[in-house]
């Protein structure tokens, strides 16, 4: 038995090797390596993770997660702008969220993604039964609530927002960066600035969090520290203006909006 010892470690050391340049990898592996490295949340990485979901659809055609996976590459290049033509990329996410749907309908991710691909396509009401569809199939995922409440907070349910955060921060205390960029999303439309604030000074790397930051630090009458928050942001996005995010600014109800907007123009963000 002593023998195996060196071999499972070089085994092992290759193994690590492999996710580190994410190569050699079985579909399994390829999806693991995806979701890896997309949490970083910017274009090129989205790009390359992109390349592995259609790698492991390759390796397994049947394979559910590799199909939500690419969903969802193609859902943040039309949240963030940053193809040529959002609307392909978001045929694209509707494409790849039914097919995942098809393939595995037991499988509680793709309604997930399903869910997401609906409310950014505007089909608010099929899109909470897509989500709440996922917390049948998988009532401790913790993501699944945290979306549902993004779609919630959307539609101006806000303290039904907050109720279904609540249960997700009981299922686990591990919270991600986009749990806590939600959660202080729905602190700030509740005008719990300060509460907000907590949250989204922890959050890393999600620029509409970066944002929601500037423009709460200004509601909370932080001028000081809203205006940097709010340059940060700016230097990523330079073509950034008020008038074209409200243009796909899911939020239904009119006072929503308008708060949402004064935010923006007291952080200093451009008209």
């Amino acid at each position: 038995m002593a023998t195996l010892a060196p071999t499972l470690e070089a085994s092992e050391r290759k193994r690590v090797r492999n996710f580190e340049r994410c190569e050699n990898l079985q579909a399994y592996d390829a999806v693991f390596c995806a979701r890896e490295k997309w949490i970083k949340f910017n274009e090129a990485d989205n790009f390359e993770v992109r390349k592995l979901y259609e790698k492991a659809v390759e390796l397994d055609p049947d394979y559910a997660r590799a199909y939500s996976g690419l969903a969802w590459t193609y859902l943040m290049e039309k949240f963030e702008n940053w193809g040529d033509a959002p609307g392909e990329a978001l045929e694209k996410a509707q494409e790849f969220a039914a097919k995942a749907v098809s393939v595995n309908p037991a499988s509680h991710s793709a309604w997930l993604i399903q869910g997401n691909v609906q409310r950014e396509s505007g089909d608010i009401k099929q899109s909470v039964i897509s989500m709440n569809r996922a917390i049948e199939l998988n009532p401790n995922d913790v993501d699944s609530y945290i979306f549902l409440a993004n779609v919630k907070l959307g539609h101006g349910e806000i303290a039904k927002s907050l109720q279904l955060i609540e249960r997700a921060h009981e299922l686990s205390t591990r919270t991600t960066n986009w749990h806590k960029a939600v959660y202080g999303s729905a602190l700030y439309a509740d005008k719990r600035y300060e509460e907000a604030l907590e949250v989204l000074k922890a959050v890393d790397g999600l620029p509409f969090a970066q944002r929601l930051l500037a423009m709460t630090y200004a509601e909370a009458g932080q001028t000081r520290k809203a205006e940097p928050a709010a340059k940060l942001f700016l230097e990523r996005y330079p073509d950034f203006s008020i008038a074209r995010h409200m243009d796909s600014k899911m939020l239904q109800r009119e006072e929503d909006r308008t708060h949402y907007v004064q935010g923006l123009e007291k952080a200093g963000f451009p008209a």
